[in-house]
């Protein structure tokens, strides 16, 4: 099993959204977060069965960062 541990990176990487958003990409694995420096706040994960992220998962991230 090939693992960030092991040095892959390739199967992992991060996308922006609107705002502060931004999705951190396992495999079929993504993680919502912001970063409010000096803090990362991890929103909400999901196991993605598609290429387009869910509309309300970024609109629940936007209204955790706005609270």
């Amino acid at each position: 099993m090939v693992t960030m541990e092991k040095g892959d990176f390739q199967s992992t990487h991060t996308k922006s959204f609107q705002g502060l958003v931004k999705e951190l990409i396992v495999k079929d694995h993504r993680l919502l977060f912001f970063i409010i420096e000096p803090v990362i706040y991890f929103v909400r994960s999901f196991k993605k069965k598609s290429q387009k992220t869910p509309r309300h998962e970024i609109d629940y991230a936007l209204k955790i960062i706005n609270l």
